[in-house]
């Protein structure tokens, strides 16, 4: 007799609890906060998320797009500026092996690498500059004239010791 109780007690709970939700969802406010989802960004503020209305989503397209096409300015900056030092270092080391004397082509081995690595220290420093410079306009844009807070998702990335992260 208990347990067709339980089964009865569990049935009535379960349908109340569908009812509860489907009403809920139905109520003026869930409708209103799920109509014009296309015009609303979810904004991240430590462990709350909030929704704000009057983002301008065109702002955000066109800040994005202004974003990116400054990073891929930068990586291309840094990539052909790494692809042109090391052709410039072997040449300076396949001259310094043709040399005849072995005095020169050590001093001169060693000022093609000494110069290699000054150029790529510099071309990185220059790269993460213009990144940092790429998203800190980002950032400034999407607060003070799209009008958002952004959420993780778009948030400059750490670099870790074996990569560059863009």
């Amino acid at each position: 007799m208990s347990s067709t109780i339980t089964r009865n007690v569990l049935f009535a709970l379960c349908v109340t609890l569908c009812t509860l939700s489907l009403y809920i969802i139905t109520t003026p406010q869930a409708q209103a906060a799920t109509d014009g989802v296309t015009n609303r960004v979810k904004t991240e503020r430590g462990s709350s998320t909030k929704v704000r209305a009057s983002v301008d989503m065109s702002c955000m397209a066109t800040a994005v797009s202004k974003r990116e096409a400054d990073l891929l300015s930068a990586w291309t900056k840094l990539t052909d500026g790494i692809a042109e030092a090391l052709t410039e270092r072997s040449d300076a080391l396949v001259a310094a092996w043709n040399s005849t004397n072995t005095k020169d082509a050590a001093t001169a081995s060693k000022t093609a690498w000494s110069t290699w690595k000054t150029e790529k220290a510099a071309l990185h420093k220059t790269f993460k500059s213009d990144r940092k410079a790429a998203w800190d306009s980002f950032k400034t844009t999407a607060k003070s004239e799209c009008k958002v807070t952004l959420p993780k998702e778009e948030n400059l990335e750490k670099t870790a010791s074996d990569s560059v992260a863009i």
